[in-house]
């Protein structure tokens, strides 16, 4: 829908990670005129006394012709902390503004999405930016090895030793179970 005028939308959720560093939306033109300018808010509502952790306004002309809005700052010791999403516009009258993209349902527990402080029944759909995030198979590839993540060449000769001896197993099985019939 769009965001015009004093429409505020909000989405709350909570990382599952530390070091939380950026957020993004990608806001749409929501007619081919657009004025007025749009502020991201990103606040930590963990405690009773909620903190701005960054703001940033923009033109929505500017917004739009990006297709993005990003709010970066310091890394957050985010890991299961409460967070609120906050976007609003000025100088945008109905039908001017910028479209935000959103969810069917709910698929952001416990996150929710509140438009003008009436929730809604969908999430926002929006980018989280983790500085020294890693995928699990990193995570899993350093414990195990101690150097790192092997280069894409190394994994695939070990998928293939591995899946060629899982094949000369079940060759060897097989025989064993041939020749065991057999007698």
């Amino acid at each position: 829908g769009e965001i015009a005028g004093a429409t505020t939308v909000v989405q709350s959720f909570s990382p599952r990670a530390d070091g939380l560093s950026a957020v993004t939306v990608h806001p749409r033109p929501f007619r081919e005129v657009t004025m007025g300018e749009a502020t991201i808010e990103l606040r930590d509502v963990t405690s009773a006394t909620p903190v701005v952790v960054g703001r940033r306004s923009a033109p929505i002309r500017s917004i739009v012709d990006s297709g993005e809005l990003s709010l970066s700052f310091p890394p957050q010791q985010s890991r299961d902390r409460q967070y609120e999403l906050a976007l609003y516009t000025t100088g945008s009258p109905g039908g001017k503004g910028m479209g935000l993209l959103a969810t069917r349902g709910e698929g952001n527990t416990p996150g929710a999405l509140r438009v003008d402080g009436r929730r809604r029944y969908a999430d926002l759909v929006f980018e989280t930016s983790v500085s020294g995030a890693r995928s699990n198979y990193a995570v899993l590839v350093s414990r195990l090895s101690g150097v790192g993540v092997p280069a894409p060449g190394v994994c695939l000769a070990i998928t293939i030793a591995v899946g060629h001896a899982a094949l000369l197993a079940l060759l060897l099985l097989s025989a064993r179970s041939v020749e065991t019939h057999v007698t």
